[in-house]
């Protein structure tokens, strides 16, 4: 029996569907919008109106400042500018915290597509997202960053490596914390793997979803240091660094 022949067909699923929809239409998830048709994920005024950076079109760029002497970097940028209660705001909350991971796919397929247009990166060998803790996979039942980083990865035509880096350490919310006290905390947070024999040649790409003090990333990049790699480039979602 197909499902055509099935007493719940294709046109009555298809029905079911559009009622579904008429019922609980698609929004946008940056303005909660009814998307209209083609639209799928962010509406055509959102995806005009979303403020981008543009820092892959700068030498250096705020982000790349924001990191000098810290840590060592070839390049580091950032797709969209945050500010408290703007949609860039509410799309990561959606990501983050109500399981709208094709957020990550979407930002990462626009963004990516940029970035390897300008050759901004050059060379991509390898996307890293930044991991988080057991216990947050488990209470979220994923990584935020990690549909984020497949998409980047697909643009670039590279391997995306979910093991390499690891967080070896659960430590406390750190929202109340300076930008010392942060990277204090997170020090000896990460680990990663140094078995890879091409690792001192393969120009990675460190992904997150935000930079605010820049602790995680820097954290995750000396980890990745240690362990042998030493071609680090940092790409995120969005950033509260302006220039």
């Amino acid at each position: 029996m197909t499902i055509r022949d099935s007493p719940l067909n294709f046109e009555t699923l298809r029905e079911f569907v559009l009622m579904f929809n008429l019922i609980f239409p698609p929004l946008c998830h940056a303005c909660e919008r009814i998307l209209t048709q083609g639209e799928k994920g962010i509406c055509a005024n959102c995806r005009h109106e979303l403020p981008q950076t543009n820092y892959h079109l700068q030498n250096p760029n705020p982000i790349e400042l924001h990191f000098f002497g810290r840590i060592a970097i070839a390049r580091a940028t950032s797709f969209l500018k945050f500010e408290p209660n703007n949609r860039v705001q509410h799309l990561l909350h959606e990501l983050k915290y109500h399981g709208q991971q094709s957020i990550g796919t979407m930002i990462g397929r626009w963004f990516g597509s940029i970035l390897k247009e300008s050759r901004f990166f050059g060379h991509v060998d390898m996307v890293i997202p930044v991991p988080i803790s057991a216990k947050r996979i488990r209470e979220r039942g994923y990584n935020q960053v990690a549909y984020f980083a497949v998409a980047l990865a697909d643009e670039f035509g590279c391997e995306c490596s979910m093991d390499i880096l690891q967080k070896s350490k659960e430590v406390k919310s750190q929202v109340t914390l300076t930008a010392e006290e942060r990277t204090k905390v997170l020090s000896d947070t990460f680990s990663a793997k140094s078995n890879n024999p091409l690792k001192a040649k393969s120009n990675l790409l460190l992904v997150d979803d935000l930079i605010t003090t820049g602790a995680t990333l820097e954290a995750c990049t000396n980890t990745l240091h240690s362990a042998g790699y030493h071609n680090v480039n940092l790409a995120t979602i969005a950033a509260t660094i302006s220039s």
